[in-house]
């Protein structure tokens, strides 16, 4: 999983002429992005060289927005004697979110089958599996990472679970026009619909918040001026961003040529379009109790890998239960038929029952 992350990254380490520019990514916000080391880090960030934190970022720079669209903001790094000499600590808008260790005359490799004896086993920051760090030296043919580019990626994850929240207005505008210069009649059909920038800030925060990439804005802006999003309700405009971004998110959401999915049962699923009426809300005890059945049906199917999948007037009802052991949630109209649909489980749960039932099968789209 590591080597792929890094195979990922190390993709856009050359640069590419529509690259965002440092000036373009500079928004005045200098502390939203810090980098805290300690003093035997310094080298780390103070020096050039492709093992160094500098080269690192900008790959993660690059990484970020082809793969999702998104312009990093400059990240500030600066050495922290309160804390220790291998460590580092991330903050986003002066707030502490991560912390870790590395040992910079070390690379760290990522097989707990081979461990030499005597090495220290810890958790990699990333995907938290088992690691060591070993001197290169001592066994150059073992696949191992760098500090700096361990720092990176966890820095990187950091970043892509809260990509939605460090959206900016001014980021926004700062995308328009870089797709300008790709997609001109989109950008100015766009301009041309008298768009609300708050609005469309929105709507990419929740795509973002959500996993869907935003790096195919020319096709949102596209569906803004088209079908009028701006004088919808923010609701509606994400519904119908999210089906004319159909392509991205069935590409997303898939393993190969197959899409994994939990459906819901045809009982639940007309008691939750009975909640679609604005005067209703669905209680904070059928709340939990959906969502309980949904990670039970996943952990019974042993495919946490899928996706729940619903028809489209449910998805905006069961989108706001959005909670950590719910899967991707995604309404029929997003899914492409390019696609064979493998149903590995279906949720039934019925006013009655207080437990739910399930059925496994298998379909194709």
């Amino acid at each position: 999983m590591w080597n792929a992350y890094l195979d990922q990254l190390s993709s856009y380490i050359r640069p590419r002429p529509d690259d965002p520019s440092p000036s373009t990514a500079d928004w005045g916000e200098r502390d939203l992005v810090r980098l805290e080391v300690g003093y035997g880090l310094i080298a780390l960030a103070e020096t050039e060289g492709t093992d160094t934190l500098v080269p690192c970022i900008k790959q993660l720079r690059r990484w970020l927005f082809w793969e999702w669209g998104f312009v990093m903001p400059k990240v500030r790094i600066l050495d922290d004697l309160s804390i220790g000499k291998y460590e580092y600590r991330v903050r986003l808008s002066g707030r502490v979110v991560a912390e870790g260790r590395v040992q910079p005359k070390e690379r760290l490799v990522v097989d707990a089958e081979r461990v030499p004896v005597g090495a220290e086993i810890i958790r990699d920051p990333v995907f938290e599996c088992d690691a060591y760090w070993i001197d290169p030296d001592a066994a150059p043919d073992a696949p191992h990472i760098s500090p700096s580019m361990v720092i990176a990626a966890h820095l990187g994850e950091v970043l892509r679970q809260r990509l939605g929240a460090l959206l900016q207005a001014n980021q926004v505008a700062t995308l328009v026009e870089i797709t300008a210069t790709t997609n001109p009649d989109a950008v100015k059909r766009f301009r041309e619909a008298s768009p609300r920038l708050g609005h469309l800030l929105w709507v990419l925060r929740e795509l973002l918040n959500e996993g869907v990439p935003i790096r195919d804005l020319a096709t949102i802006l596209e569906a803004y001026s088209v079908e009028g999003l701006q004088e919808q309700t923010r609701e509606t405009a994400l519904a119908r961003v999210r089906v004319a971004l159909a392509a991205t998110i069935t590409a997303r959401f898939s393993i190969g040529d197959r899409i994994p999915m939990v459906m819901l049962g045809e009982a639940l699923t007309r008691e939750l379009e009975w909640y679609c009426a604005p005067e209703r809300d669905l209680d904070t005890d059928r709340s939990v109790r959906i969502i309980r059945s949904i990670h039970d049906a996943m952990l019974t199917a042993e495919c946490l890998g899928a996706s729940l999948v619903v028809r489209d007037e449910v998805r905006g009802i069961l989108r706001h239960l959005r909670v950590s052991t719910m899967p991707p949630l995604l309404a029929l109209s997003e899914i492409t038929a390019d696609r064979e649909a493998d149903v590995v489980a279906t949720v039934g749960l019925s006013v009655e029952a207080s437990a739910p039932a399930y059925e496994r099968g298998r379909a194709a789209a």
